[in-house]
């Protein structure tokens, strides 16, 4: 079988850019994110953001799809 490593570089903005996510509404987000991926079994290898925006690197195996 061959071996299969889809990662995804995903890039959230908020509305208008808009400087909404302060440090605690952060880590919340990013909590939230975590459990969500964790859930559905995707590898979640980075989280980071500021206070406009969310980067995460996922990675999927072969029978996921983005």
């Amino acid at each position: 079988m061959a071996h299969v490593k889809i990662w995804v570089h995903a890039v959230w903005g908020t509305k208008r850019r808009e400087h909404i996510l302060q440090k605690e509404n952060r880590y919340t987000l990013f909590k939230h994110i975590r459990e969500n991926a964790e859930l559905k079994n995707i590898h979640l290898d980075f989280i980071n953001g500021y206070t406009d925006h969310v980067h995460v690197l996922i990675s999927l195996n072969a029978e996921q799809n983005i």
